[in-house]
């Protein structure tokens, strides 16, 4: 499968006046990202897509809940995903959320994202 590549901010990367195209491993990751960034009910043509962020970005948030919004996400992209590590750090105004993921084939995702 391919898609659009898109940068830090979502937006579509043009490279030599070309939209970059994204497959396989790269574009499971901006997947799953663009779920995990996504507030649940944001996004018009689709209510279900994404996560509770309310969840997550909010003051003394529990470790689980966050844990199972990240699942949550995961599942939403391929339902064979599972979090094998896990962690996350607050400061005043940013979580940071840390996570690997494994696909049933063994394929092996991990990322850092930032919650403001």
């Amino acid at each position: 499968m391919k898609n659009f590549m898109l940068d830090e901010n979502g937006d579509i990367v043009i490279k030599n006046n070309d939209i970059a195209i994204i497959e396989g491993d790269k574009l499971l990751l901006q997947t799953i990202k663009t779920i995990l960034l996504t507030n649940k009910g944001e996004w018009f043509l689709n209510l279900s897509e994404g996560i509770n962020r309310k969840n997550i970005i909010k003051k003394n948030p529990e470790k689980d809940l966050v844990r199972n919004e990240v699942l949550s996400g995961l599942i939403q992209v391929d339902n064979s995903l599972y979090l094998t590590d896990f962690d996350y750090e607050l400061d005043k105004r940013t979580m940071k959320i840390k996570f690997t993921a494994k696909k049933a084939d063994g394929t092996v995702i991990s990322d850092v994202l930032s919650f403001v």
